[in-house]
């Protein structure tokens, strides 16, 4: 049973939490794991030039954080190539705050080991919901914008009368023009209502 207003997947209760199985696939299904490898290989490029191009803080704006494997993985990236930040802001966005703690918890101890000035911003809520203030509120820290978003924008559902809010998600952060948006997706229609093209969109996904 789902009540109105939990129609996001991540907050429904289920036996097994969406989030652990989304991490057993992470773990065990080669796609998610080496598309999100690729994704921070990509976002460590971009933020290790503009280290070298002089930027000594970076702020990067996590749309759907988790529990911060990712963001793990790419400050050792960072790390590896000698182009870590000397501030690094991490802005958290999802709507679990087990996810939240994970995430702050486990960056703020590789941030020590490591020897990095860093600060973790929590923002519980679905990234459909935040404000117009939320967004340009992300603009008050130092440094250079970043924002990521990796498998997590399909789930940004559709308002009152069925229209997408992916839209104003994209516009919200088009506005705060970050440097760039290392977005990744699944190739797949996730809006249609058609039983047979989610199914064939999701056995090519899982399948091939």
């Amino acid at each position: 049973p789902v009540s109105e207003d939990e129609t996001n997947i991540y907050l429904r209760q289920y036996e097994r939490s969406h989030i652990d199985l989304f991490n057993l696939l992470a773990d065990s299904f080669p796609p998610i794991a080496r598309t999100s490898a690729a994704a921070n290989m990509i976002t460590a490029q971009l933020i290790t030039a503009a280290v070298l191009g002089g930027a000594r803080e970076i702020t990067l704006l996590d749309l759907g954080i988790g529990g911060g494997r990712q963001i793990s993985g790419l400050i050792r990236v960072l790390a590896e190539r000698a182009a870590v930040p000397f501030g690094l802001t991490v802005i958290g966005v999802d709507p679990l705050a087990r996810n939240l703690e994970q995430a702050g918890a486990g960056l703020t101890d590789l941030a020590t080991a490591l020897r990095i000035p860093f600060q973790f911003i929590p923002v519980r809520a679905a990234v459909e919901d935040l404000t117009l203030d939320d967004w340009i509120g992300f603009r008050r820290f130092q440094g250079e914008l970043f924002a990521t978003a990796t498998f997590s924008l399909h789930h940004v559902g559709r308002d009152g009368n069925g229209f997408s809010r992916k839209d104003g998600v994209l516009r919200n952060l088009k506005l705060i023009a970050p440097t760039a948006l290392v977005l990744a997706e699944a190739s797949g229609d996730f809006e249609t209502d058609d039983l047979v093209s989610r199914f064939q969109a999701s056995w090519m996904f899982y399948g091939a």
